[in-house]
């Protein structure tokens, strides 16, 4: 097994490490939060005995990216609970529904394997790998997501 420097590692993963994250959270945040679970990867204990790189550092952009919506979750209660007895003018109506809209409700795994599933073609062994979960896991989790879309939708 050849040994890569983290600056090899960025420049072959960078570009998909973005796409997902751009997926997960969004085009404004994607690039901040690869860099900060990228660094996170490398200078880590286990990176040194990582057998999938790729799988480990998507895995890592995957749980950035978890932590990401939980901090924007509080602030957002925060600010909520400041502005207590407001109207929030936050309703979603029939005409503001849209496929980024549903897609936001899924769960990060979930959006991780169907963006993985859908727009880099990937197998469910291949998803499995990338984010060292089960295959049996992607399957389930694939099928519950698109369940709960095709529920939206109708």
């Amino acid at each position: 097994m050849s040994v890569m420097v983290p600056e090899e590692q960025w420049r072959k993963h960078a570009d998909d490490l973005i796409r997902l994250a751009t997926t997960l959270v969004g085009p404004s945040d994607a690039e901040d939060l690869v860099v900060s679970a990228y660094v996170r990867a490398v200078t880590s204990n286990h990176w040194a005995t990582v057998r999938n790189e790729r799988g480990y550092l998507m895995r890592a952009v995957t749980n950035e990216a978890a932590n990401h919506h939980r901090a924007r979750s509080r602030r957002r209660a925060r600010e909520q609970r400041a502005i207590a007895g407001q109207p929030d003018g936050h309703g979603i109506d029939a005409a503001d529904v849209d496929a980024l809209r549903l897609i936001a409700r899924l769960s990060i795994r979930q959006r991780s394997i169907v963006w993985m599933a859908y727009w880099l073609d990937s197998t469910s062994e291949e998803i499995a790998a990338d984010l060292q979960i089960s295959r049996r896991t992607v399957d389930r989790e694939l099928e519950r997501a698109r369940q709960q879309l095709k529920k939206e939708l109708t």
